[in-house]
This record gives C-alpha cells, sequence and structure tokens, in this order.
C-alpha cells in the first residue's frame, strides 16, 4: 500500500513505518473470529445495564446537556476494562517464585511463540528473592492480548480498540509520536477521545494540559481512513513553539499531509462510493473541529491531573507526572557543597595531563581537533562528537577501564551549538572498547548493552535523564544549554549508596538516584566516555575538558575463581552412596550436573533448595565438594547468587548453624574461607560483609571453640586463604573509611604474621598478610602504623635471612614505618 509513498531520507522513512505499523495493527481488528472472541469476554448485559442507569440518573438530575446512551455504553466498557478486564504492569512478578521485586536486566529475542503473538520484544526481568528469570514479551497481536490482559499503554490501547469495534462501534488507533497511544470512538456525530488506561473519555486535552506532554504528531488510523488529529488534543498548535516541535521530528509539513492524503486515498479504493462521499463529508466537518478549535476552552476536571496509570517512577521518567504527584519545590543545592560532602576520590585522568589524548580512542564520527595553544585566551585541543550535520554519532571512550564497584566523580566542560539536536550523554558500559549506539534520538548510546548513561537530551525540551541499558530511569527539565556557550556536566556515583548524583553548571540537579552500577553494567570493570548524535536535526557536540577522579586505588579483590569440577563431580558421586540417608531424585541430579557444568545456567529457587539440602543433611566429612561447588558459583552468578545468600544470612548459617561447623576438618575450614572470599565479588552486597566483619572476625580469629579459627598449626591453604579474607576486607574497609575496622584487621593480621614468622614461614600466608598491612598503612592512619612497628624487629631479621617471595614487599612496607 506504501508503494506510491516514497521517503526521501531517514526521519520520513521512519515516520512511514509508523504510520504503516498502525494500519497493519487496525487490520487486526476486522478479523470476525477475533472480534467474536472479543464479543464473548465482554459483558455486554452488565455494561448495557449500568449505561441505561447512568443515563436515566443523569437526564433526571441534570439541567445541563447530557450524554447520550452510547456514551454512556462506552464509559462503561472503560471503566470495566481498567478495574476488571486488563492489568498494568510495570514490572512482571517472577515466574518462579512469584515475588514482584523484579527489575529489568535487558532485552532478548522473542521465541516462536512469542512471534506468533508479534512479540517484537521481550524484556527480561530478574529477581531480586530467588534470582531466577522472567521474560516479558511486549505483544503486538490483539488476539494474543485477549489471553495475557496485561501490559502498558501499548497492549492497553490495542486491545481496548478491538473490543470498540467487536461492540460495532466505529473506533480509530490513535498514535502520539511522544510515545503514547489510544482510541477514538465515534459518539454523538464526532470522534471522542477514549484512553483505557485512565479510563478517560472525551477529555482530549488530559495530556497537554494535565500530564504536561510536549505533543509534536498526533495520527488516527481505522481501516477506512488515516487523520492526523494533532489539533484536537493540544490548544497552542500555530504557536512558534508547537511548529518547532514538529519540525525536530525531521519531516516537513508538505510530506505529511502528501504521505497521509496518498494512504487515505488507497484505504478507500475498494469502499463504494457512497462509503466514500460520507466519509469526505465526515472528515470535512472533522476539519472545520479543528479550526474552529478549543483554545479558548476551560480545561475540565480529568483534564487537568496527571497521569493515573504507571508507577510514580515509570510516570516520572516519562515527565508525566503532571500535577496528580505533588513535588515540593527546594533550592537547588551548589555542585562545591556537594562535593565537599562527596566521597573522597583521586584524579585518574584529566585532558591537561601531556599524555591525555593517547589514552582516548574516538569511535564513529567523534575526533580530536588539534588547536594553536594560547592559554591567554583559553585554547586547547578538544574532542569533537558529532559536526552540525544530520545523522552523525561519535563516542570517545577512555581506554583504561574502570571498577564499577567504586565511586567516581566524572567532570565535562562541553559547548553544544544552537538549535538543533540530539545531545551528549556520559556512558558507562562493558559491552565494548568500540561500543557505540544509534544516531537521532538515540544520542550515540541507545543500543549498547550494558550501560548506563547520563544524557542531556536538547531535542524538544532540555532535559538531563539518567538510563540504564536504555531504559529511563529518571527525567529532569534543566535550562536550556543548546547556546554555543561553555557548560559543565559533573556525574558523581556513590558506590557505597548505590545511586548516582549529577550538577548541571554550578548546581545539582539530581542527587540519589538509585542505581547499583555493577548490575547495571553486568560485571566489575567498565570503560566510561561521552557519545553524542544528531539525526534530521542537528547540532556540533564538543567535549572541552574532561577529568574524573575514583576512589579505586591498587588494591583489588582477590577471589579464587578455578575449581576442579570433575573432582567435585566424582567426590559427590562417591559420597552419594555413603550418605544413605537422604536420597535425591533424578530432577536433583540433573539440576546438580546443570550447577557444575553450565555457566550460564540461570539459577533458580530450586538449585538453591537443593544445595542446601547437601548443607543441612550431609555429615562433616563429605561436605567439603558443595562447599567447593557453591565457592564457584559465587564467581559464575555473582550477580544472583550473591544477593540471595547475602539477604537469607548464609554467612551466619556457614560459620555457626550448619553441623559440619562443628568439627574442625581442613578441607570445610579451607573452602569456607575462600567462600568468603568470593562474597567480595557482588558490591552490591558490600554492606552486608560490613555487617557481618565482627562475626566473622570472632569466627576466624578469636573464638577459640570455633572449628574455623586460624591457628599456626594449620595448613599453608588454609592460612593463606584466611589471610586472603582479611585482605579483602582490608580493600573494603580502607575504601569505606571504616578506621575500627580497619584497626581491628591490623590487630589479627599482626597476630598472624607474627605466628608465621615465629613458626612455619608459609609464604603465600606471609605474602597476603604483608598485601593486608600494605591496604591498611594507604589509610595514612597513624595507629595503623603504630601496630604495624610491632613486628619490625621480626620483619627485618626475617628480609635479612632472605624471604623469597615476599622479601621485596617486606622491605618496602619496613620503609613506610621508617616514614
Amino acid at each position: 500500500m506504501a508503494s506510491q509513498v516514497q521517503p526521501s531520507n531517514t526521519k520520513e522513512a521512519e515516520f512511514l513505518s509508523r504510520v504503516m505499523g498502525s494500519m497493519r495493527q487496525f487490520a487486526q481488528y476486522q478479523d470476525d473470529t477475533l472480534k467474536a472472541k472479543a464479543r464473548a469476554l465482554i459483558p455486554s448485559d452488565e455494561i448495557h445495564e449500568k449505561a441505561r442507569a447512568a443515563y436515566k440518573k443523569e437526564r433526571d438530575e441534570s439541567h445541563k446537556k447530557q450524554k447520550t446512551l452510547e456514551e454512556h455504553i462506552i464509559k462503561q466498557l472503560l471503566t470495566w476494562y481498567k478495574n476488571t478486564f486488563f492489568k498494568w504492569t510495570n514490572n512482571p512478578p517472577c515466574a518462579i517464585c512469584k515475588s514482584g521485586d523484579t527489575k529489568i536486566v535487558g532485552g532478548v529475542a522473542p521465541t516462536p511463540f512469542e512471534q506468533q503473538g508479534l512479540a517484537g520484544m521481550v524484556e527480561l526481568y530478574q529477581c531480586s528473592s530467588c534470582g531466577g528469570s522472567t521474560r516479558f514479551p511486549r505483544y503486538n497481536h490483539a488476539g494474543r492480548l485477549l489471553e495475557t490482559r496485561n501490559g502498558r499503554c501499548g497492549e492497553w490501547a490495542q486491545c481496548f480498540t478491538l473490543m470498540c469495534v467487536a461492540m460495532g462501534y466505529e473506533a480509530r488507533f490513535v498514535n502520539d509520536w511522544t510515545d503514547h497511544v489510544w482510541t477514538e470512538v465515534y459518539l454523538n456525530g464526532r470522534w471522542q477521545h477514549a484512553d483505557s488506561c485512565e479510563d478517560a473519555l472525551d477529555a482530549p486535552m488530559m495530556y497537554e494540559g494535565g500530564w504536561g506532554k510536549k505533543l509534536s504528531f498526533v495520527v488516527a488510523t481505522s481501516n477506512e481512513e488515516i487523520v492526523d488529529v494533532t489539533r484536537r488534543y493540544t490548544k497552542v498548535f500555530y504557536s512558534n513553539e508547537f511548529q518547532q516541535r514538529r519540525a525536530q521530528v525531521g519531516v516537513t509539513e508538505a510530506f505529511v499531509s502528501s504521505t497521509l492524503n496518498s494512504l487515505d486515498q488507497q484505504m478507500k479504493i475498494f469502499l463504494p462510493p457512497y462509503r466514500v462521499q460520507f466519509l469526505s463529508k465526515r472528515k470535512t466537518k472533522e476539519q472545520e473541529e479543528f479550526e474552529n478549535g478549543n483554545s479558548n476552552q476551560d480545561l475540565k476536571q480529568e483534564e487537568q491531573q496527571g497521569r493515573i496509570s504507571g508507577s510514580t517512577e515509570w510516570k516520572e521518567s516519562r515527565g508525566e507526572t503532571g500535577g496528580s504527584i505533588p513535588k515540593k519545590e527546594e533550592p537547588l543545592k551548589p555542585v562545591s557543597d556537594f562535593i565537599k560532602s562527596f566521597k573522597k576520590t583521586k584524579p585518574t585522568f584529566s585532558l591537561d595531563d601531556p599524555n591525555a589524548h593517547s589514552k582516548i580512542i574516538c569511535i564513529g564520527d567523534a575526533s580530536l581537533q588539534v588547536t594553536p595553544k594560547d592559554a591567554s585566551k583559553g585554547e586547547r585541543d578538544y574532542f569533537n562528537l558529532t559536526k552540525n550535520t544530520s545523522s552523525q554519532k561519535g563516542a570517545i571512550w577512555l581506554k583504561d577501564t574502570i571498577s564499577t564497584n567504586h565511586s567516581f566523580t566524572s567532570m565535562c566542560e562541553f559547548i553544544i551549538t544552537q538549535d538543533g539536536a540530539d545531545g551528549l550523554a556520559l556512558v558507562v558500559q562493558n559491552q565494548s572498547l568500540s561500543a557505540i549506539g544509534g544516531d537521532g534520538c538515540n544520542m550515540g548510546h541507545v543500543g549498547i548493552q550494558n550501560s548506563v548513561a547520563v544524557e542531556i537530551n536538547t531535542f524538544q525540551n532540555q532535559q538531563i535523564r539518567v538510563l540504564s541499558s536504555s531504559k529511563p530511569i529518571i527525567t529532569k527539565s534543566i535550562k536550556n544549554v543548546s547556546d554555543g556557550k561553555l557548560h559543565s556536566l559533573w556525574v558523581m556515583y556513590d558506590s557505597e549508596n548505590e545511586c548516582i548524583n549529577v550538577g548541571l553548571d554550578d548546581v545539582m540537579v539530581l542527587e540519589n538516584v538509585k542505581l547499583n552500577l555493577v548490575q547495571a553494567c553486568a560485571g566489575n570493570d567498565a570503560w566510561i566516555g561521552y557519545t553524542a548524535a544528531t539525526g534530521g536535526h542537528h547540532q556540533k557536540h564538543d567535549v572541552m575538558n574532561w577529568s574524573l577522579s575514583t576512589t579505586t586505588s591498587q588494591f583489588d579483590f582477590h577471589f579464587y575463581k578455578t575449581a576442579n569440577v570433575e573432582g567435585i563431580n566424582k567426590k559427590l558421586n562417591e559420597f552419594e552412596s555413603k550418605e544413605t540417608q537422604i536420597t535425591f531424585s533424578l530432577e536433583e541430579k540433573r539440576e546438580l550436573k546443570e550447577l557444575q557444568n553450565d555457566a550460564k545456567l540461570i539459577i533458580k529457587e530450586s538449585h538453591y533448595q537443593l544445595l542446601d539440602k547437601f548443607l543441612k543433611n550431609y555429615s562433616a566429612a563429605r561436605i567439603f565438594p558443595i562447599l567447593d561447588l557453591i565457592r564457584l558459583l559465587l564467581i559464575r552468578h555473582s550477580q544472583t547468587m550473591i544477593p540471595h545468600y547475602a539477604k537469607n544470612n548464609f554467612i551466619v548459617d556457614i560459620l555457626c548453624v550448619y553441623k559440619f561447623s562443628e568439627l574442625k576438618i581442613y578441607a570445610n575450614q579451607m573452602l569456607v574461607y575462600r567462600l568468603l572470599c568470593n562474597m567480595f565479588a557482588n558490591s552490591s552486597c558490600h554492606s552486608h560483609l560490613v555487617d557481618q566483619f565482627d562475626l566473622i572476625l570472632q569466627k576466624l580469629f578469636i573464638d577459640k571453640t570455633s572449628c574455623f579459627v586460624v591457628d599456626c598449626n594449620d595448613k599453608p591453604q588454609a592460612k593463606s586463604a584466611c589471610a586472603c579474607v582479611l585482605y579483602n576486607y582490608a580493600v573494603l574497609m580502607v575504601q569505606r573509611d571504616q578506621v575500627d575496622k580497619v584497626l581491628d584487621i591490623v590487630t589479627q593480621c599482626v597476630k598472624l604474621l607474627d605466628g608465621e614468622l615465629e613458626g612455619t614461614k608459609d609464604d603465600e600466608t606471609i605474602t597476603k598478610c604483608l598485601e593486608t598491612l600494605k591496604v591498611c598503612m594507604s589509610g595514612e592512619n597513624n595507629q595503623v602504623a603504630a601496630i604495624v612497628k610491632s613486628l619490625k624487629d621480626k620483619l627485618s631479621l626475617a628480609v635479612a635471612s632472605g624471604g623469597i617471595k615476599w622479601n621485596q614487599m617486606a622491605s618496602s612496607l619496613l620503609d613506610q614505618l621508617k616514614d
């Protein structure tokens, strides 16, 4: 049908594709089988009875112009649909444990079954309770939606439009270019707006007046016609601002008019002449209604409130809360004051560094612009992300990764030329060093997997948005920065409180936006940089200066990542025949094999139950293969297993509850130490580890009745693993400025090291103890140095006698003590 419409550029092609999508969508509603299926689900008798009662009551009580019976019927259909039939889905409940605490982690390709329901994309959610994954296919087939009966505005409008058609009403599917859809129904001689998400009828000004949407194009489609109905939904269509928004979509009014007229005429080719004539007269009347307008009419009560459907966070991310969620306006905090109270970070990178350019890679249309250096004029080299031309996209990345476990502050000075689109963004991602997203509104980052972006959106509205894997978290309006002047963007991530803070020029614009960078980037390391893009409208985006500071030191957590899986399997098979008091089903055996061999396995609640079954029932002498398997799984599945075990106080169970903790067995002792080390692999659980610090210190170093307490007679592998627990805690506590706990770590580390220097002199244990003391000394605490000095003589003697692996490290520590 679109053969006669020939777009001449990308933006025109996008516009045509969107219109054609609505036409294909409406074509479904002509299927007699589908309409019969819909009618069978509608309680028509109940709806008509309630409509007649409402009609009679209004007739008897009101002297004003009353609604027709058909209008009451559609209103009752809306109410039933919203309150009884269809359900709003912010995030789907867990498919395994039914918990409602699920978070989106990305998108996946639809299955053949999902494709049959016209699912163009499938959102993937992870359960915070059991770690399981849940798929949320975004179906576009109205028949499938009659079965699933849940979704967001797209699903709601599609299914409701079908029901209107099924009940014999003329209806149109309405597509709003600022990301919403609804229905229009022909009632009482005119087209009336019907939004099933809001249970709203004939309230067309609710989007502009109540939600605060900045509309541009609104197009209505049926099987007989297609019409630009934007003027029904705005009071300011002919204002300069509104016309600029339409122009920024990237299509001309001439193209829109010719395209819609061409498609409209093609729709009518097979209609009888009398019907074509009727539609033509009705369209002329509708256009007259548009011209007469509603600019002088007062808003109805239902048109003055913000959006009802959707979670508060989702509505705020779309800027659709309007007046329904009052916000207390507080004075903006100066960036300088916020930085004073923010975490101490150390300079990592600056464009002022002599070798800074060699540390950055340019991707796409980005390039280094070398300029004459005249400091008096502020001249310097800078990075151009996009030129002032259409369809550009550019990115610059720091070649060295940053740790997502640590806090950082990134400050960028930028210049964006006047007018145009689309903006720039700070991006943290672990897809690749060459990653780049789409152009136009994708701003060079949308489409990059495992990413977080703080973007300045200059298209239509000046906004700052925070996005995780291309999904908006929050949106905030800002002043105009597309003015050709120098501006600064401050982004400060707080790893301890798991939140992001954003400043623009001299003031903070976003504070404490909850975000776990490790989970969002699906890893402990990521690249950081800036992206920008242009579309049909364009502007020049330049990064003039960039500085980065982090809390990352030279110390990283140490983990035990490898395992002898064949050995684990062999021991489990051997012990199964000896542990006769406990049996395992075939399904449990299959799941056990999955846990051992499938590194990409999605962990389910049944997997945790299986591991717990071993821990609770196996004898102390035969539990070590399961401890070793859990240690390995904590690394393989750190994003799901560590939060699960943290939430369920696994450390307490390991050290105090399970019966294998009653008997000191070397293998159990060593593997529990290693397991504790691997619990540090997810930063979202570091607060839990801080909370458990006193218990762990007690059970590993102080409580002589504990089978896990370390002493000089233990085997070297156990002692070095225990020292590794101290080392990881030292890194964590120094990061968090927990001085008292650092002193506790130093005290126990000195005791352990003292015993080794007096006794077996195990190289690995001594090395790990020295590394731990080096971490603690980095905090520049005099009390720490005083405790370490108690070992100075023994350490000097050991160095003189010639340590092999640790001699240089000990000498370095002694030099620090001299200072």
